[in-house]
């Protein structure tokens, strides 16, 4: 129970605090009421006040020196002010201590009651200063672990009979992480993060974490005080949970709170059948994502090999999000734009200009320094005005030999062997004859454009039939056919065989 003090100069509101506070449903006692700073002080002097509620402007000694006089008394007494307006700057003046909260006239019940509850939740936080010594913080640390990597409940076992021993009454939420980033935090890390993100409510004796492997951990947090705030508390992190997951780039299940360390098998049991269906959601949604990531690097490098800087500018900057409110993964976006970049250095590498090393250390930098961008857009704009230099380099350098022009279509050709590609027109974007590049390419390639474009297609077929469901004539769309009897009857010639009956052979030989 908090005892309470009240003092302020206007009886009227003495009398509707009198009145109110025992309605709000609080472990609560008024154990005085004054009109008098300097009565109070007297009283707060005795140190039994938890809570003081007052005017800012009292009689004799104002609010202010009354939380000075406690502060340098090393008093716990928090302090609510009643104010106007008027007084905000001494509000600010005394907010610069720590045991102050502040209610603005006139009253509302609501926020007296929120008031109260963020002063009685810090008195909790505070008392679990002493909840663990070194010594039992280290002993309850090699217990935990041992479990949760053995799976030893005799272990816990030993963990209740230190805290009966040592008359320590706590309660206890255990929060598991799985890390699904690439780059996966350490453990002070990962305390660092928790520690942000809770406001620095818990110190470093009353949290535990417990690696198990070099994705998986376990948090163990402690309370200790009135049970009445353990709700508050769980709002408070299931709050913040959501935020945690994006920060971590991972997935994070709570336990509800208990007080015994025997409890926690069952706990640990119902958070990882969380954690496993979490993980399936999550693999589903990152196969989607890492589909669609790969279609749109196709798209950027192959902006970058035609020479295209005012589509490619455009394409990226429609992925930039507002507010950081992407549906891809900050990790994965990140994954596509570093694969980007190393195939923007292997066409670098090809030119013989000595100017290109320039732009190829800037790539590399780029690729050491990619972990430190934490949000999308700015790398987006890093990578914008990278690629327009080198596409300008690149236009500037374009006096490619006709072996360079057909290399670099037969790679456009594995990029977007779906779209429709015809000689014509690659012919023209490369200012090329269709007759000369035709006779490179089957010197160099020992196929025609033609027969090579229709086996990539075909290759890519064979690969839809095996590992998908879809029809053939879906099938035949993504590949780049525009017509399905056609894309069957090319399939044929190519393969023996009809699509369907490719797709039946293959999975007979699978059940084999």
């Amino acid at each position: 129970m908090y005892r309470i003090l009240i003092s302020d100069a206007e009886l009227w509101i003495r009398r509707y605090l009198v009145k109110t506070i025992p309605t709000l449903n609080l472990d609560l006692k008024i154990v005085d009421v004054f009109d008098n700073g300097q009565i109070a002080l007297d009283e707060i002097k005795l140190g039994t006040i938890d809570i003081v509620i007052s005017d800012i402007r009292l009689p004799t000694i104002g609010g202010i020196d009354l939380v000075k006089t406690s502060h340098d008394m090393n008093l716990e007494t928090k302090f609510i002010f009643l104010s106007e307006y008027d007084d905000f700057s001494q509000i600010k003046n005394a907010m610069k201590i720590d045991d102050v909260d502040y209610v603005l006239k006139p009253i509302e019940k609501d926020e007296l009651k929120s008031a109260i509850e963020r002063v009685c939740l810090q008195i909790e936080l505070e008392k679990c200063d002493d909840l663990l010594d070194g010594k039992i913080l280290d002993d309850i640390y090699k217990i935990l672990r041992n479990f949760v990597i053995d799976r030893d409940e005799k272990e816990l076992l030993k963990a209740d009979r230190i805290c009966e021993e040592s008359n320590i009454k706590y309660s206890s939420m255990m929060l598991s992480v799985v890390q699904s980033s690439t780059r996966l935090l350490n453990n002070k890390e990962i305390e660092d993060i928790f520690y942000e993100a809770l406001n620095k409510s818990y110190g470093e004796d009353k949290m535990i974490v417990i690696s198990t492997s070099s994705s998986n951990l376990f948090i163990f947090l402690f309370h200790k005080g009135n049970d009445i705030f353990l709700p508050f508390i769980s709002d408070s992190l299931h709050q913040d949970i959501e935020n945690l997951d994006m920060k971590l780039q991972s997935i994070i299940e709570l336990s509800p709170w208990f007080d015994e360390f025997h409890s926690l098998p069952l706990m640990l049991e119902n958070v990882e059948k969380k954690l496993e269906a979490k993980r399936y959601e999550k693999e589903k949604e990152r196969k989607i994502e890492s589909e669609e990531l790969d279609e749109i690097e196709s798209k950027l490098i192959g902006f970058i090999i035609s020479h295209d800087s005012a589509s490619f500018s455009k394409y990226i900057e429609n992925l930039k999000v507002d507010d950081e409110d992407s549906k891809f993964e900050v990790d994965s976006f990140r994954l596509m734009l570093f694969s980007l970049t190393g195939d923007i250095i292997k066409l670098l590498d090809e030119e013989v200009d000595e100017k290109k090393n320039s732009y190829i250390t800037e790539g590399y930098e780029f690729c050491v320094k990619i972990y430190n961008y934490t949000q999308i857009n700015p790398m987006i704009d890093w990578m914008s005005n990278y690629v327009n230099d080198v596409i300008l380099f690149l236009s500037q350098n374009e006096v490619f030999n006709a072996n360079q022009i057909v290399d670099q279509v037969h790679k456009l050709m594995h990029i977007e062997y779906m779209n429709d590609l015809n000689l014509s027109s690659l012919c023209d974007r490369y200012k090329i004859t269709p007759s000369y590049f035709s006779g490179k390419f089957k010197e160099i390639f020992d196929i025609s454009f033609v027969d090579c474009l229709t086996d990539i297609r075909i290759k890519a077929a064979k690969e839809l039939l095996e590992n998908t469901s879809l029809s053939v004539k879906e099938i035949s769309k993504n590949v780049g056919f525009k017509n399905s009897k056609y894309f069957s009857k090319v399939f044929a010639l190519n393969v023996e065989c009809t699509p369907s009956q490719y797709r039946m052979e293959k999975r007979s030989l699978t059940f084999r």
